[in-house]
């Protein structure tokens, strides 16, 4: 198996995620690492893909003469269909694999399109209502969901008491619920922090980011249908978020995505309460020792169950 790693070191939390799941392929004593931004190989993958875009490269040259197609598996993560990343590696092998975040309904034709020409064999989608209609549209790539993951080591946690943020909004905080809460939370006393500036990250380090999760009793989490609807066009799914916050042993209040409940066999988080949002997060951190038992039982229950790790061993029963 060959992993492609595209990506810059560029500090976002989003390709923060793809490395902790590239990491986790990585530790498998089969893989190779492969540098997809090698000079050479950028110019190629560029050319190939200028010649993809314009129709100009047909699926039946791809297999140059069939001798020249490695047999050796191509693995690669994708935040969003990124597919210039796959070239030319994906233009040269003949079993090739896709984790796939950021899945939405306006990609679907094009995720499809992708996949039926340049054959891929296996696309593993981060949502399960996006797994399940790519599955259904697609014809020949096997189309999986796999939920995303964390790798709780990267992690830290703090007892409750040494917390100095209350209440933590991160990335594209929902306005609705911001603005019912902002007045009463900090009028209370309590420390709120949230993007003030679209665009711009709570913690602009990966340092701070964790540091900051440590530092947090209560993350607020809801799903992109939610927070950024003409993006998400319907679809609620588990983003590590929820995953990063439980694995830093904070307490989640949100809304719940249909299937996370289903992923922990229980309900993890505490469903936010849109009639009186300021009020119940007064109560809660009121009373935020009652929570304990929650964020320890979420916290193992990551670590058991929804690592990277985990969700590799499960990938790799579909690629055979």
């Amino acid at each position: 198996m060959r992993l492609i790693v595209n990506h810059g070191r560029i500090y976002h939390p989003s390709i923060d995620t793809v490395d902790e799941l590239e990491s986790a392929i990585a530790q498998s004593p089969n893989v190779r690492v492969l540098n997809g931004r090698r000079p050479d190989t950028l110019i190629l993958g560029r050319v190939l893909w200028e010649l993809y875009f314009r129709n100009l490269l047909h699926p039946n040259t791809l297999s140059l003469a069939g001798s020249l197609q490695r047999i050796e598996d191509y693995f690669i993560a994708l935040m969003g269909p990124r597919f210039n990343n796959c070239l030319p590696h994906f233009a040269l092998s003949a079993s090739k694999h896709i984790y796939l975040f950021d899945a939405w309904p306006s990609s679907y034709d094009q995720i499809v399109k992708f996949m039926a020409h340049f054959r891929v064999t296996n696309l593993f989608v981060s949502s399960r209502q996006s797994a399940q209609r790519l599955d259904k549209m697609s014809s020949s790539t096997q189309v999986h969901w796999i939920p995303e993951g964390v790798d709780p080591t990267r992690y830290h946690h703090k007892p409750s008491n040494q917390r100095r943020i209350d209440v933590l909004q991160l990335g594209r905080k929902w306005d609705y619920y911001h603005e019912r809460i902002l007045q009463p939370i900090e009028s209370a006393g309590y420390v709120y922090l949230f993007e003030k500036v679209k665009g711009q990250l709570v913690f602009p380090s990966r340092h701070e980011f964790i540091n900051g999760l440590s530092d947090t009793k209560i993350s607020i989490c809801f799903p992109s249908n939610i927070t950024h609807p003409d993006r998400a066009g319907g679809v609620s799914t588990v983003t590590t978020r929820y995953l990063q916050s439980m694995a830093s042993k904070c307490l989640v209040v949100g809304t719940p995505p249909p299937e996370l409940n289903d992923l922990f066999g229980y309900p993890p988080i505490i469903e936010a309460d849109l009639e009186d949002p300021a009020g119940q997060l007064k109560a809660i951190l009121s009373q935020y020792e009652q929570y304990a038992d929650l964020i320890e039982a979420n916290y193992e229950a990551v670590c058991q169950n929804h690592t990277w790790e985990r969700r590799w061993q499960e990938m790799q029963t579909h690629i055979v």
